[in-house]
This record gives structure tokens, sequence and C-alpha cells, in this order.
């Protein structure tokens, strides 16, 4: 026994655990510390709490595979700087300046790391960090684990925290979730969001099967629906299909819904087995729309109607003015009665134009000048004394704030032109041409080839009432300018801005 004792008393001096300082590890005598290092690696490899060491310059050096797990990091991670798990500046700073106390007071320590978690949040976790020393008690390294607290944290629990998260999201998405199984064709997970917006609980969802689930989608979208669902079997990776249909809550009521989808899990040949969606609600949008086009279709009636009773009620007038003309003998007040009948009429078919028209917002002019000159060419038989129009018309519409001006100098320039420009004259030819220009200019030009406007101011001249209502409706009413030009004929260019 006495042989044994100076052994034990080398032993206790190779391990000098009286003059070891608190929270601080020796490095052992190396077929010893070898063993350990061995029995070390092995706890570490099997231990579910993530840990790591690095260097007195904050390098990770080693770290186990629980690590991989919690970080989502593979090896790689391996000889960067520990700050590269934290979350920001100051969780960075906190780690730097753990990692630098310990190896310079040679004491572990407890601090609070603020990790960033695989989905990129943040996840403060109580950590401890140990100095490991050599014999010359020199600080070799730093080692980083869970305090006590947290030690018993397994893996499970991590991702069990991780499962919560992910159904903390899936709940309160403000849009209903759903999974569901084309191979069973039921569907296997729905969020809390399908009670509240159509009444059927999640589990309610599940117990139903397909043909359950088809009768909830309205009859005409049916086979719209079974498509899309061949289609998403055929679906990639990075593709996504939307679809708008109805669906039946529980009240019985008809939803529109907008439904975005991918595909969830595949089988072993890639064939889709599983689609993920997320649907809208739709439905007060819908209806909202469907409110504004009522009203729209009841706003267009009503003006539809106005413009009928105008039209008939200046077609009364012009009627009122015929029979009145009727009993005068008077040629020149006749003919005065004549063309107050034209001006009302030109006025008159405006709104007939856009009673007929789909568009109550602007004129036709190539129908409008048609139907003007044909009534003019009545009045005045100009189609027996060989008078024909030509017109450059085609796709030329004009804004209903200058329809009327624009009708009443077209009606006074055709009834000047078909009364004046061609007496004893057994054929002729009025032309009406338009155009949009650039910057919103509209350009209109009429113009015949009779015997143009005499040199004298008289009945016909520029100071006659006709052409002096033209010029005062272009120069006030439609803010434009006249040019009249009596080379070959006469011609009026009528230049003018339609937003003004």
């Amino acid at each position: 026994m006495a042989e044994d004792r100076p052994n034990r008393e080398k032993s206790s001096a190779n391990f000098p655990l009286s003059e070891q300082r608190p929270g601080e590890v020796r490095e052992l005598p190396d077929a010893v510390s070898t063993a350990l290092s061995r029995v070390v690696h092995q706890t570490l490899e099997h231990l579910s709490a993530p840990v790591y060491s690095v260097d007195v310059q904050g390098r990770i050096l080693t770290w186990n595979p629980a690590c991989q797990a919690v970080f989502s990091r593979g090896i790689e991670i391996v000889g960067q700087h520990v700050s590269c798990l934290m979350t920001d500046h100051a969780a960075r700073a906190r780690i730097t300046d753990a990692v630098a106390r310990v190896f310079s007071s040679r004491r572990h320590l407890e601090v609070d790391l603020d990790y960033r978690s695989p989905e990129g949040l943040p996840h403060r976790v109580p950590s401890r960090l140990y100095p490991v020393c050599d014999e010359s008690g020199r600080v070799r390294n730093c080692v980083c684990g869970p305090a006590a607290t947290e030690a018993g944290r397994s893996k499970d629990s991590i991702l069990q925290e991780r499962d919560r998260l992910l159904d903390r999201i899936a709940q309160g998405a403000p849009f209903v979730l759903y999974v569901y199984d084309l191979i069973t064709k039921k569907n296997v997970f729905s969020n809390e969001k399908s009670a509240s917006w159509f009444g059927w609980k999640p589990d309610q969802l599940a117990n139903m099967d397909s043909e359950s689930l088809k009768a909830l989608i309205h009859p005409e979208d049916r086979d719209m629906i079974n498509k899309q669902i061949q289609a998403l079997a055929g679906l990639g990776d990075q593709e996504e299909l939307e679809t708008i249909f109805r669906i039946k809550d529980a009240s019985g009521h008809w939803r529109w819904l907008k439904s975005r989808d991918v595909v969830f899990s595949r089988d072993e040949g890639g064939a889709a087995t599983q689609i993920m969606g997320c649907i809208l609600d739709l439905t007060d949008q819908v209806q909202a729309r469907d409110h504004l086009r009522e009203a729209a279709e009841e706003k267009e009636v009503l003006l539809r109607e106005i413009h009928h009773r105008v039209k008939n009620n200046l077609q009364v007038v012009s009627s009122l003015l015929s029979l009145q003309s009727q009993q005068v003998d008077d040629e020149r007040v006749r003919n005065a009665f004549l063309e107050s009948q034209n001006r009302i009429m030109a006025m008159a078919l405006i709104h007939e134009l856009l009673y007929e028209s789909t568009a109550m917002a602007e004129i036709d002019l190539h129908a409008y000048v048609h139907r003007v000159a044909s009534c003019l060419f009545h009045a005045y038989d100009a189609a027996a004394r060989g008078i024909t129009l030509k017109t450059d018309l085609e796709g030329v519409r004009i804004p209903l704030d200058f329809a009327v001006p624009c009708g009443l100098v077209i009606n006074e320039l055709l009834s000047n032109a078909l009364k004046h420009a061609f007496p004893g004259r057994a054929s002729g030819e009025v032309r009406v041409a338009a155009r949009q220009e650039e910057g919103d200019h509209f350009r209109l030009v009429i113009s015949d080839n009779g015997i143009g406007l005499p040199a004298t101011p008289g009945e016909t001249g520029p100071k006659s009432l006709g052409l002096a209502l033209v010029r005062g409706l272009v120069e006030r009413q439609l803010c434009g300018c006249l040019d009249v030009a009596t080379d070959q004929g006469t011609s009026f260019t009528i230049v003018f801005h339609q937003a003004d």
C-alpha cells in the first residue's frame, strides 16, 4: 500500500485541480488527453444540443451535427467568423466581445446570443462560453454551448418550435391555405380561415370525398376546375396556376374565389401527388364591380332616353316650322323657315346617333355627315341637279362636347354650297374631309368646285347669316380658327383643339 502512494501523489501532481481557476478547462497529458478527446468527440457527435468551438480571432474551429440541424448550415461554416450566425450588428458585437472576454479572463461566461434561424428570424439562446487552456494556463480555444437552462433542449424541441412557428404563420395568414391530395382526391389540410370565410371547418373539409367537394363548386365552373387539376399534374416546380371560380359556403351563398396553386409533393417518378394553394375571396370585389356595372347601365339607359326625347322634341319643333312655312307666300320667308328646319335637323341627328350608338361620349362623323347630307340633298333637290358628295371621314370620331357646334357648321356650309355654288350648272361636287392631327388638333375641310364666293359681300358672302353663324361657332364654341380659300371653288378649313 505504501508503494502505491507515490503513484497517487504523482497522479495528483499531474492534475493540480486545486490550482485550477473556476470555470477554466485545462488540457490533460497527451495519453489521457487523446483518450478523453475521443470520448468528448463521440459525446459531442451524439449530443442533441448545438456545441461549437472558436479560436482567439472568433473563427469557428469545430461544431457538432446538432449545429447543422439548428442553423441549417453545413461544414462550410468552419473557418468563418462566429458572428455570421447572429441576426444583427448588436448580436455580432455581443458574441465578439464575449469571446474576447473569455480569452482574456480564462473564465467561463454566460451570455444571451441572438442566433439567426433558418427562416431568417431572431432566436435568443442563453449560452455559456468555456475556455480551453493548455498546461501553462494559456487559453487555446473557446467552446460555446447552451447554458444550463438550454442544455436539455433537444433537437426535437427545436423542430417542435419550428413547427409551431409554421403553424402560426399558416393559421394567421389572411387567406385560405390548403393542401389537396391528387391520389385520394381529398383536402388533407386547410387553415382556420376556411371556417371564417366559408363556414367549413378544416376537419369537415378533410372528411369530404371528391364528390362532396365537387358539389360545392358552381356547376358552370366544374369543367374548368377539372381541367385545371389535370393541368396541375403536369406543372413544373417553379410554375403556378391561377384560377377564378365560385364555391358555395355553408350558408348556401356563392362566393367568388381566386386560387393560386403549386405542386406540393411528388412521387419517386416525379409525378405530382399533392398540390398546395392559397385562396383569396373576391366576392366583395365582384359584387362592387357588378353594382358599378349595373349603375353604369342604368345611366346609359337614362342617357339614351334623354337623347331620344330631345330628338323627338326637336322633330316636333321642325314639324311646327314646316306647318308654319306653308302658311307663308313670301319665298324669302319660306327659305328662312327651311334653313331653321335644317339647323334643327342637324342637332336632332346628333341626338339620334347618340341614341343608336354604343359609344355615348363621341360621334361617328362619317355616319353623321352622310345623314345630314342625305336630308340636305333631298331639301335642295341636289341629286337631280347632278351634285355629288365625296367624303374622307372613315374612322373619324368627334367628342360629344364638340358634336353640336361641328354639326351646325357642317350643316351651314353644306347648305350654302348646295344653294349657291352651282347656279345653272348640270353637275358639281361637294367634299367633306376630316382628320386627327398631332397635339389633339382636329382639322375639318368642307369644299366644292363651284363658282366660289362673290367678290363683294352679299347674301352669300362672308357677311351672310349662315357664314356669320359659322364664324361665331368656330371662334366662340370650338375655340378654333376658320380659313376660307376661293381659288378653285370654295374651301372652308376649320382647325380646333379638342382638349380645350
